[in-house]
């Protein structure tokens, strides 16, 4: 025996409508949340809607990577440093080799103590 769904049974499973796209987003903030996003947005020196649309994206990004554009930053930065210091390295101990003041292997072994960066990045010597 076959019954008709009713249409609140049918509301009740309906599935939520995909966001269109570009999507309109408004929000209203008190007084102390209004003040504090002006403030940031004229030390950012942006508009207080542009800022506040700055705000929402990095907190999408960082729900997304766990983690914040500071934290991205500062590591690609610190690989950068570790690349450069082992380039250094390399450049130096060639230098010292080919100056003909000490043999490749004594270079070598100076660079190793004195300037290769600590693998974990942990600490610079």
């Amino acid at each position: 025996m076959k019954t008709k769904n009713s249409p609140r049974k049918r509301e009740a499973i309906a599935f939520p409508e995909a966001p269109k796209i570009p999507m309109l987003i408004s929000f209203r903030l008190n007084e102390e949340q209004a003040q504090s996003l002006a403030m940031a947005a004229a030390q950012a020196n942006l508009s207080s809607h542009q800022m506040a649309h700055d705000l929402v994206l990095k907190s999408l990004w960082q729900q997304k990577t766990g983690e914040d554009d500071d934290s991205k930053m500062a590591r690609v930065l610190a690989r950068q440093i570790f690349e450069l210091r082992e380039e250094l390295a390399l450049v130096t101990e060639k230098l010292l080799a080919h100056a003909g003041k000490i043999s490749e292997a004594d270079a070598a072994q100076w660079v190793d103590a004195n300037m290769k960066p600590d693998p974990e990045g942990r600490e610079f010597r």
